[in-house]
């Protein structure tokens, strides 16, 4: 644990990795408008593609609807994420 009450693991070559647990709570996403806020992990609830995906995970989200890669419903992506933008779908986005 950490000073914080954390754990603290090493997750695949990722000393140090935090798991978070969503007290914070979470947003639910749909629709095309422009969403900020502090998230760890995202979950596709349907098959969703990204306009914008502001964080530490790239390649998923293309301005352009035809170039966006499709996220199946039920995948979850970890990381650390400020902007999340729809082009379809919808999803549950976990607070940090």
């Amino acid at each position: 644990m950490d000073g914080s009450g954390q754990p603290i693991l090493n997750i695949m070559g990722f000393p140090n990795a935090r798991i978070t647990n969503s007290f914070s709570g979470a947003n639910y996403i749909g629709g095309t408008s422009s969403n900020t806020g502090d998230w760890t992990a995202i979950q596709a609830v349907t098959d969703t593609k990204f306009h914008t995906l502001t964080g530490n995970v790239t390649g998923l989200a293309n301005a352009t609807l035809g170039s966006a890669i499709e996220v199946p419903a039920g995948l979850a992506i970890f990381g650390a994420f400020t902007v999340i933008q729809l082009h379809s779908g919808s999803v549950i986005a976990y607070k940090k």
